[in-house]
């Protein structure tokens, strides 16, 4: 499908930019970007890097085995599946809320979430997509709008800067 071109576009955009160009407080918080755009989270802080195996192994456990197996049985459960697809959402609103931010930029993660809330949405309404307009489908919007989901986190990453620590004390 030609709009899977664009998850190779943004792939490569993302790639290049955490190798070269995006500043990192710790180094060992490229490694979720490198994964992020090679296989096409966050105001990544280490227990983000802790996780990250996990959660890979998570996600792909979620298709490849739960609901492959479900599915098999004939009733293809995709709970779990939509938990690990719609956790992170809710996960990387909770750290933005929780936590200060650790670089420059931090809205960029809300935009780049709302590109993929509205992927997902034109997913979920595939057929009527594709019988209002005609010529494109909600799946092949999908594909793009997540495109600009990641192309958008790419520019954050590359605009971004880490935030001063601020300390604060009295001399006594």
């Amino acid at each position: 499908m030609l709009s899977n071109l664009g998850f190779v576009l943004a792939g490569a955009v993302g790639l290049a930019v955490v190798r070269r160009s995006a500043a990192f407080v710790d180094g060992r918080e490229r490694v979720p970007w490198l994964v992020l755009f090679a296989h096409w989270r966050t105001r990544v802080c280490p227990l983000g890097v802790v996780l990250l195996a996990p959660l890979v192994l998570l996600g792909a456990a979620s298709v490849g085995g739960y609901w492959t197996r479900t599915e098999s049985l004939g009733r293809g459960d995709v709970r779990f599946y939509y938990l690990v697809q719609f956790y992170p959402l809710v996960a990387i609103l909770l750290l933005l809320a929780l936590y200060p931010p650790r670089y420059t930029h931090g809205a960029d993660l809300i935009i780049a979430l709302a590109w993929y809330v509205a992927a997902k949405g034109a997913e979920s309404s595939d057929g009527a997509i594709y019988r209002a307009l005609g010529f494109v489908s909600g799946h092949t919007l999908k594909h793009l709008l997540a495109t600009v989901g990641a192309l958008w986190l790419a520019r954050m990453l590359l605009l971004r800067q880490p935030v001063a620590v601020q300390t604060t004390g009295t001399a006594a």
